[in-house]
């Protein structure tokens, strides 16, 4: 098979497994529908990565994940974290 419907499988999958566990009254109920989600999101992590290596001209490959790791894993983890402490810097006790 290849990596688009790949993705787009576990895309979808995890984003059932995550609506049902948004329905779940059990806790216990829903925690177990996280599992589901978590095992879908791997092949389509996975997929999107080969999609994004082997699409990309060999002279931006290096280039062309860097927005997404600062998007995700840089900038966007770390904004909120600079807002609150600017907040207690400039509001204080």
């Amino acid at each position: 098979m290849s990596p688009g419907p790949v993705m787009l499988l576990g895309a979808g999958t995890w984003g059932v497994a995550l609506a049902v566990f948004g329905l779940m009254a059990n806790p216990w109920a829903g925690l177990a529908r996280l599992a589901p989600a978590g095992a879908a999101d791997s092949p389509s992590v996975i997929s999107r990565s080969t999609i994004a290596q082997t699409h990309t001209p060999d002279a931006l490959l290096g280039r062309g994940g860097v927005p997404c790791v600062l998007a995700v894993l840089g900038v966007g983890a770390v904004t909120p974290e600079l807002r609150s402490g600017e907040g207690a810097t400039t509001d204080g006790p």
